[in-house]
């Protein structure tokens, strides 16, 4: 799809946004819903089966929902365990910036093949394709006629 982000550059984006709420919860008093929102974010990217996971074990139509859930769970967190000012502001810019990656990712994998009628042969194909295994057929059968001869005398 033009104008989406590729899936690897997704994952990026999210091992750094996890990485920062990592380093934001080492730095704040109030540490612990950072923290944990940090690992939540870098598993999230380390679960997708995309070229840079550890994991490979999410597909990519379910990491797509499951950016979906991390981010109304950070907003969640916010709402019901009310931490400070500025970890309020990381958490919902977190879960905002998780939203708007998940809505502008290209997550259709690479392999898809294309419609039916795109793969179908046409006549040149087939006919170089009758004519090689032809050829092929023949010198086959002339080594194992050769073969046969030699083993004979």
């Amino acid at each position: 799809m033009p104008g989406k982000l590729p899936y690897w550059m997704h994952q990026l984006v999210e091992y750094l946004l996890g990485l920062l709420l990592l380093f934001e919860g080492a730095r704040v008093a109030d540490h612990v819903w950072p923290a944990a929102a940090g690992v939540a974010v870098v598993l999230l990217g380390a679960l997708g089966d995309a070229p840079l996971s550890a994991f490979r074990s999410v597909p990519r139509p379910a990491h797509r929902w499951a950016d979906l859930g991390v981010a109304g769970a950070l907003a969640l967190v916010v709402v019901v365990a009310r931490p400070g000012g500025v970890v309020t502001g990381m958490l919902l810019t977190v879960a905002a910036l998780l939203v708007l990656l998940a809505w502008r990712t290209n997550f259709l994998p690479r392999n898809i093949k294309p419609p039916l009628r795109q793969r179908l042969p046409d006549g040149r194909t087939v006919g170089r394709f009758a004519g090689r295994a032809t050829g092929r057929a023949v010198v086959a059968g002339r080594s194992r006629w050769r073969a046969r001869a030699r083993s004979r005398r």
